[in-house]
């Protein structure tokens, strides 16, 4: 691993900058059909457990890309964090699902099992603050449609 301090490297103070800041950050599911923020409340569409299989596979499988934690590589996007949530606000995580699963790993798509797939989706959530529950997140694409990534502002 490659460590820059902040003097000769802004890009990398910027983005241990940014990783603060996300922590601190609140993030918040809320029904699409509802429109209405339902905060913790919507917590449960994963669990911690699967999010931990899921880091597992995400390591194995698009961690060349984009970093172990997601904050982003040399040669992938962030997947966590400001950036990733700004440009994923408002969309589903059907539509999170469907874009990982269909291009994902970007030189062998739709190589990984649906179960590991919806694992990664897991760890993102988990990545990106959104609170877990006992219940593991379902592939049901009608239940995914219903959950929205949003930024609490």
């Amino acid at each position: 691993m490659l460590v820059a301090c902040a003097s000769c490297c802004p890009r990398a103070a910027r983005a241990r900058a940014d990783r603060r800041r996300d922590r601190r950050r609140r993030v918040a599911c809320r029904g699409a059909r509802s429109g209405t923020r339902t905060g913790h409340a919507a917590a449960g569409a994963y669990s911690e457990a699967q999010a931990k299989r899921g880091e597992a596979r995400f390591v194995d499988a698009c961690s060349g890309c984009h970093a172990r934690d997601a904050h982003g590589g040399s040669d992938g996007p962030s997947l966590a964090g400001v950036d990733f949530l700004s440009a994923w606000d408002g969309r589903s995580v059907g539509d999170l699902f469907t874009r990982i699963r269909t291009t994902m790993p970007q030189d062998s798509p739709s190589s990984l099992s649906p179960d590991a797939y919806i694992e990664i989706v897991a760890f993102l959530l988990r990545a990106n603050g959104f609170p877990a529950n006992a219940t593991d997140l379902t592939r049901d694409p009608a239940l995914l449609k219903t959950l929205l990534l949003a930024r609490t502002r």
